[in-house]
């Protein structure tokens, strides 16, 4: 019986510290998001249920794969709410030791997207330009900070015995829409993320007509 009772109070103490582990995970990539787009003068992402529930379903997904970084298919974020397009991000992150999902990988996350900023020149036309010699891509940034998109459901879901994490993240309204005759947000936001301190280390953002 006391076997039984020992059980028991490590299985409840592991869902404790695991259900902690979630809530920290999911208040700091909501809030990391943020952070850049108040820096920008954005509006603020609130957290959507329906697409944290997409979005860990898709993790789950990638589960199996061995945490394979692979988008979903547009067809499996079409009919979620009233959003006629749904955007996805996603990061992947790997340690030689088991670790709990948290803080670090939430703010990690977006802090990587964030940085395609390094790569990103504004037009007010929504012309595609990468800076000058620069290929990297540019899409999980646009996303992070694309004026329309509202609403915001994270999740992860780790492999190998824990040792791996993949982040997947959709946005309602989606981003990266008509990206050719669209910019991710007005020049006024150009001008601010061109002068944050927080830029200076990227180049800032110029732009390219």
């Amino acid at each position: 019986m006391k076997k039984i009772y020992t059980i028991m109070m490590f299985v409840s103490l592991y869902a404790i510290l695991f259900a902690d582990s979630t809530e920290t995970f999911d208040k700091s990539i909501l809030d990391r998001h943020n952070y850049y787009r108040s820096q920008a003068g954005l509006p603020e992402f609130k957290e959507d249920a329906e697409l944290k529930k997409l979005a860990s379903k898709w993790a789950k997904s990638l589960q199996k794969k061995g945490c394979k970084m692979q988008h979903s298919p547009k067809s499996f974020r079409k009919g979620v709410g009233s959003y006629s397009y749904i955007g996805e991000n996603l990061y992947y992150y790997y340690s030689s030791r088991s670790f709990s999902v948290g803080e670090k990988h939430g703010n990690g996350a977006v802090d990587s997207w964030y940085s395609e900023i390094e790569d990103f020149q504004y037009s007010s036309k929504g012309v595609i330009c990468p800076k000058r010699g620069k290929k990297g891509a540019i899409g999980h940034f646009t996303q992070v900070m694309w004026e329309d998109s509202t609403n915001l459901g994270c999740a992860a879901a780790q492999c190998n015995g824990g040792k791996k994490v993949v982040v997947v993240c959709n946005y309602g309204p989606g981003g990266n829409f008509n990206q050719r005759t669209t910019p991710p947000f007005p020049e006024s936001v150009a001008d601010k993320l061109n002068s944050l301190e927080i830029n200076k280390k990227y180049g800032g953002l110029p732009k390219c007509d």
